[in-house]
């Protein structure tokens, strides 16, 4: 199905007719033929065509009047096909805005404008501000710059041309660059002289320099060398940071160091500094109270302003004179309680005999009359001292409680401040020969010790510790053993006396290893106990096992072990009356059918199986 329609064409012409193929889409001139009047064209050009191509018509119209040449830009001509045209419901077909056509010019306000019509002039508003940022701006060649001042810091780089200073007007090699804008040759012969990295420059001369330096030591500083001298580094040297508030500068004897100790910032009239803590200085503000002293506070010994306290401030004696100026004192006058000198009333107390240096005043026991010339004298230190001559008698110290009530005591104590303190003993003496002394040793746990020695600790003869044991350091005692059998040593009847090779201990020094002899240091009772074992080569008959003393000979047999014929072993123990210097030694015997072929064992596996010991019981 076909319809007729109309194309618009907006110029100086009415509508055109044309033919519209509906099912195809496309607009055809009635005709194939267009024709557009009132339109200057030159003399033989063409001014409209058509050129067909499949159900496509392009009309190609001219629309520039001047053709000439083959510039592209000159052709003059624009081309149509049926996408640049609409279809309505009525069927009138009209150009889209998509065709090669302006329809319409618009802009934002007061940043461009256009003139409207089929021939737009478009141009930049007069009241338009301009924009916030420019990202690429071009050469500014005329008008004047009402911006903001270039900030050279920020927006500027690159380096000054020689040629924007005075456009390089007298510049050279030799000449710089005046205040007054010129380029121009100093005056003087300018400043010589040679310096190296690090090194300080210094005035040498008239236009001459010198370098000082550089230092080879941190911390050296620059000092003046005089009026005609040149600054030189310091020999010592200066810390390089402050370390601490309140610290200062102080020498140890080659260099300048920060202080460990701090000061306070501030003082006021009157303060004195002191040592409040370690390596800190504090003020201590002035008393404003008169005839105050200086004193230390006990624990902390800070010092504080205080009055001076008569209970343990002071020493020595006070002169007569500081006690009512000394008016009337005298020596027969006395210092009474109402602050004056003056002689008591009645006769005093007479002086029976001669006075001794310390010696304690006692009472005579007839007359009631005071003693002077007493036995018992007491040092400025509090020891007292009973001393006299007292022959065929005794002199003594008796401590007695006449109350016979339940809980009436009577005791000496002998005490110490505290565990770091020395002992609390007593001790008796012979002058100028043996000591004893028996009592608390404050260094041994606080043990009570008897020692036959002036002081506590040396040479002990007996130690009870606080939990009841009791140790007689000095007492003889001793234990040896055999740790190498000795073999072959009897079975045919021969009496050995074992020879121990090893001491467990030795005390008091009794026991000779060597030829295995004990010897009793003083008369006494004696346990002696002495384990023997025979190990024999075949069979043994007979054992025994001795202990031979300087006053008896105690001998037992040596039980056979059961089952084995080759061993024979036993105890011997007996509690033995020797007498000073007395000797012990220990013996064994046995007979064998293979002879003298009987070993005594040693020790084996840690085991000790011959071995002797021996003590003072009493």
């Amino acid at each position: 199905m076909s319809q007729e329609g109309l194309v618009d064409i907006i110029g100086t012409h009415p509508e055109i007719p044309i033919e519209f193929i509906a099912d195809v889409g496309s607009a055809t001139p009635i005709g194939n033929q267009l024709e557009i009047l009132g339109e200057v064209v030159a003399a033989g050009s063409n001014p409209f065509q058509t050129i067909g191509s499949g159900n496509t018509i392009t009309a190609q119209i001219q629309y520039s009047q001047a053709i000439g040449g083959t510039d592209a830009t000159k052709v003059g001509l624009v081309s149509l096909n049926s996408s640049d045209f609409s279809v309505d419901a009525n069927g009138f077909v009209s150009l889209i805005n998509n065709g090669p056509f302006v329809e319409s010019v618009s802009g934002t306000a007061n940043r461009i404008t256009s003139s409207g019509g089929v021939n737009p002039v478009i141009d930049i508003a007069a009241t338009y501000v301009g924009q916030t940022s420019i990202t690429t701006l071009g050469t500014v060649t005329t008008g004047t710059w009402n911006a903001t001042p270039i900030d050279l810091a920020t927006y500027v780089s690159g380096n000054l041309s020689v040629s924007h200073l005075n456009s390089g007007t007298g510049a050279g090699a030799t000449t710089f660059w005046r205040g007054d804008g010129t380029w121009a040759t100093p005056t003087d012969t300018g400043i010589t002289g040679t310096t190296t990295q690090f090194a300080v420059i210094v005035g040498a001369g008239v236009n001459t320099v010198a370098s000082v330096g550089p230092s080879a030591t941190a911390g050296q500083v620059l000092q003046s060398g005089g009026a005609l001298a040149n600054p030189s580094y310091s020999t010592a040297t200066y810390p390089s940071l402050a370390t601490g508030t309140g610290t200062f500068l102080r020498a140890n004897g080659t260099n300048w160091l920060a202080s460990t100790a701090t000061l306070p910032d501030t003082a006021a009239q009157g303060d004195l500094l002191y040592g409040s803590a370690s390596n800190v200085w504090s003020s201590l503000a002035k008393d404003t109270n008169a005839t105050r002293y200086l004193s230390n506070t006990g624990t902390s010994n800070n010092p504080a302003w205080a009055q001076v306290n008569l209970a343990n401030g002071v020493t020595g004696n006070l002169p007569v004179t500081n006690l009512n100026s000394g008016t009337s004192a005298s020596a027969t006058t006395f210092w009474r309680g109402d602050g004056t000198w003056s002689t008591p009333a009645g006769t005093g107390i007479p002086t029976i005999g001669s006075s001794t240096a310390n010696a304690l005043v006692r009472w005579s026991g007839t007359g009631g009359n005071a003693v002077l010339d007493g036995v018992v004298t007491e040092d400025n230190t509090g020891n007292l001292t009973q001393s006299a001559s007292v022959s065929g008698g005794s002199l003594s110290i008796l401590t007695a409680n006449t109350s016979n009530t339940a809980s009436a005591t009577a005791f000496h104590n002998v005490q110490v401040a505290g565990s770091t303190a020395s002992d609390a003993y007593y001790k008796a003496e012979i002058s100028g020969g043996q000591a004893w002394t028996w009592g608390l040793d404050n260094s041994d746990s606080d043990a009570w010790v008897l020692s036959a020695s002036a002081t506590p600790g040396t040479t002990n003869v007996m130690r009870v510790t606080t939990a009841g044991e009791i140790n007689y350091p000095l007492q003889p005692a001793f234990l040896a053993y055999l740790n190498t059998s000795v073999t072959n040593v009897s079975g045919d009847g021969t009496t050995y006396t074992v020879i121990f090779d090893t001491e467990v201990y030795d005390q008091n020094s009794d026991f000779n290893l060597a030829t295995s002899t004990f010897t009793a240091p003083v008369t006494g009772k004696y346990l002696l106990t002495f384990v023997a074992l025979f190990v024999g080569g075949t069979t043994i008959n007979g054992a025994f096992g001795i202990i031979n003393t300087s006053n008896a000979t105690y001998r037992i047999n040596l039980p056979l072990a059961p089952a084995v014929t080759t061993t024979a072993g036993g105890t011997i123990s007996v509690i033995a009356d020797m007498d000073a210097s007395d000797t012990a030694t220990f013996q064994m015997s046995s007979t064998d059918g293979g002879g003298k072929i009987d070993d005594v064992a040693g020790t084996t596996g840690g085991i000790l199986r011959t071995f002797v010991s021996g003590k003072l019981c009493c």
